[in-house]
């Protein structure tokens, strides 16, 4: 059920405040002054309510009519994963790509029996059953706030509970699991100079990761 927020700003206030916010940004590049003609400011707290607008309004449009070709669709954001018949990429491509001229959709396979989507890369196993683990991009570098530097150690501690936490959410068996423990591990006390102690200690102090089981 959705939760809708009340409010006692009229409708026609709210265009104008979505307006003022959206059309009538300034930002300057090489000492000159420019304003925003398309989207919203890199940053701006309406982007995310924008796309997400924008995606709802295009998935009850467009994605009832290709739900023949591909299965399911998912979607964080503006972000998305589906099942498409290996025939039929282009032509979904091009149906999604039609519904606004300034929206050009992009789409990357599987290489490799693998697919990366947000920090999850999904890997398809020989009989087609699927494990998750983390997924880097190639430009991460692997640094975190650093031990010694002039921060609180609560926030150091926090960076290493929250590595693991997404580690024990993402990883979809023990073994990968494993091996992503001992990867932040590594990394942490390498490249960041976290005392080992503490990650051990840290890591020692989160709850059992049962749940990390084989995805069938």
């Amino acid at each position: 059920m959705k939760k809708e927020i009340k409010t006692n700003i009229e409708k026609t206030d709210m265009k104008k405040l979505l307006e003022l916010c959206t059309k009538n940004v300034h930002f300057t590049f090489q000492n000159e002054i420019y304003q925003q003609t398309d989207g919203v400011a890199k940053g701006s707290p309406l982007g995310p309510v924008h796309s997400n607008i924008f995606m709802v309004n295009l998935e009850k449009s467009i994605i009832p009519s290709l739900l023949e070709n591909m299965t399911p669709w998912k979607r964080y954001v503006d972000d998305t994963i589906a099942y498409i018949k290996p025939e039929s990429i282009n032509m979904v491509l091009s149906k999604l790509n039609s519904f606004h001229e300034n929206i050009e959709f992009t789409y990357e396979i599987e290489n490799q029996k693998q697919l990366p989507f947000l920090d999850v890369m999904i890997i398809r196993e020989g009989d087609n059953s699927l494990t998750t683990t983390v997924y880097r991009k190639d430009t991460n570098n692997d640094c975190y706030l650093n031990w010694n530097s002039y921060a609180p150690n609560t926030w150091k501690r926090g960076t290493v509970k929250t590595l693991v936490e997404r580690a024990i959410m993402i990883c979809s068996n023990e073994i990968i699991l494993n091996k992503e423990l001992q990867y932040i591990e590594n990394q942490l006390i390498r490249k960041n100079g976290y005392p080992k102690w503490i990650v051990d200690n840290v890591m020692h102090d989160i709850p059992d990761k049962e749940h990390a089981s084989n995805t069938n």
